[in-house]
């Protein structure tokens, strides 16, 4: 068994040497702005930095390296509200208005 894992770890490090722009690439997910107003959005605990998202756009975020997994906060900016959810590679987060109240959903 140990033998089968050490020979997995080795061709999972192979591969992200031969391959590093697709291992970069499954780093990323997709931050989708369905609100009514602009948000602000980062990687919580990694990134000091809000990135603003205007009504109907989208950005893409990066996940810090060595996490499969990541805490995103976003808030608006007039309401200061806020929401929190985890993002992982590929994943899409969609951020929607419901009355008065801010919605996060992760999407695949």
């Amino acid at each position: 068994m140990r033998a089968f894992l050490l020979g997995v770890g080795v061709v999972g490090a192979l591969a992200a040497l031969c391959f590093p722009a697709a291992a970069e690439a499954d780093q990323k997910f997709r931050i989708v702005n369905d609100a009514r107003t602009e948000i602000n959005a980062r990687v919580r605990m990694y990134s000091d930095d809000f990135t603003r998202i205007s009504v109907g756009n989208e950005a893409t975020m990066k996940l810090p390296t060595g996490r499969s997994t990541a805490g995103v906060e976003i808030k608006t900016r007039k309401k200061w509200e806020r929401c929190f959810v985890y993002a992982f590679p590929g994943a899409i987060v969609v951020a929607k208005q419901d009355h008065a109240k801010l919605i996060c959903r992760v999407m695949r």
